[in-house]
């Protein structure tokens, strides 16, 4: 296998001599995805070493989280852009920013996402760190804090309007099936001739029926149009999306 086919190389600019892979981050386990480097360019001023960390030292790590907080976890990197293990033993360690990062396998309590499972964060660090200056890194750090910022204002949001409609849409479904069983119940009771012939059961909204099943129905009905209404409202759909772009333009 080419190595090529799992990383794609990003060189500096004319001049500089380095190269550093990037690589997107695992969804499995980490032993599954150890490339194959033979192939792979190496330049001997770059200090970049080109073979990764051996798997047996990381094949035991979970996958990168991705854009998901996770609690509990041991992080690299900085304290605005931390870095799970796997993406650190994986892909940063062995980059010319990874000996200024203060946190090593720090335990931290609290929920935190992962910074290096975006390729736009991957890439800013590879540009970082052809210069690992004082400013570059500030500059790098500035814009992870801003990006963790539009993170906390959108993505909550976003997944919580999301969980609403999914609600609305499985009570539309449960209504449905309500209303299908009292209409099935409301044919069996006319067909065996046990209806009420000097009544009928309902009002001036739902209807008048036959028999009080079939008002049940038409009430069941009734909420299901309202739940689906709500599960597909214009104005949510808007809002999640402004927010989604708004995350789209710094993730």
């Amino acid at each position: 296998m080419d190595g090529n086919d799992q990383y794609t190389w990003l060189f500096a600019p004319p001049g500089q001599q380095s190269a550093y892979p990037y690589a997107a981050p695992p969804s499995q386990p980490s032993w599954q995805l150890t490339p194959q480097t033979s192939h792979q360019p190496y330049s001997p001023n770059s200090g970049y070493n080109p073979q990764p960390t051996p798997a047996p030292n990381w094949a035991h790590l979970p996958p990168c989280p991705g854009s998901n907080l996770v609690q509990g976890w041991s992080w690299y990197g900085f304290e605005n852009l931390v870095i799970c293990p796997s993406c650190w033993a994986s892909f940063a360690s062995a980059t010319p920013l990874a000996p200024l990062a203060p946190l090593q396998n720090l335990p931290i309590a609290e929920p935190r996402m992962c910074c290096l499972y975006s390729p736009r964060m991957r890439a800013l660090w590879i540009e970082a760190g052809t210069n690992p200056s004082h400013a570059a890194v500030q500059q790098l750090l500035d814009f992870s804090l801003m990006r963790l910022e539009v993170y906390s204002a959108t993505v909550p949001t976003v997944n919580y309007l999301r969980h609403q409609l999914m609600l609305q849409r499985s009570q539309a479904m449960h209504l449905s099936q309500m209303s299908t069983m009292y209409q099935g119940m409301d044919s069996m009771k006319i067909i065996a001739g046990t209806a009420d012939k000097h009544h009928e059961y309902g009002n001036n909204q739902l209807g008048w029926f036959r028999t009080e099943h079939g008002a049940t129905s038409a009430q069941f009905e009734m909420e299901r149009r309202a739940a689906a209404a709500r599960a597909d409202d214009p104005g949510t759909l808007a809002v999640i999306a402004e927010l989604e772009a708004r995350w789209m333009a710094v993730e």
